[in-house]
């Protein structure tokens, strides 16, 4: 993984999406918590970063709230390597 999130389905056309789905739920009486919950990272990560960015620069955001970086992906919180599982 490099790290290239270079626009191929930006997050704006994502986020419009979301939020024509989410206007036409709200319509019906219908929940889409799973929907809410993804348009609020995509709009948390576009308003942070500024500029147009592929819809899967989200996992950027995803790690952030983890606490995660690609450092420490395999450790466990305390830093020792995760036994790998067969």
């Amino acid at each position: 993984m490099t790290g290239d999130y270079s626009p191929q389905f930006p997050l704006r056309l994502m986020n419009k999406d979301f939020g024509l789905v989410l206007e036409l739920a709200a319509a019906v009486g219908a929940g889409l918590p799973a929907t809410e919950a993804a348009f609020e990272v995509n709009a948390s990560r576009s308003a942070e970063q500024g500029k147009e960015e592929d819809f899967s620069a989200v996992i950027l955001q995803m790690e952030k709230r983890a606490r995660l970086n690609r450092m420490n992906i395999g450790h466990t919180r305390n830093g020792t390597p995760r036994e790998k599982s067969v």
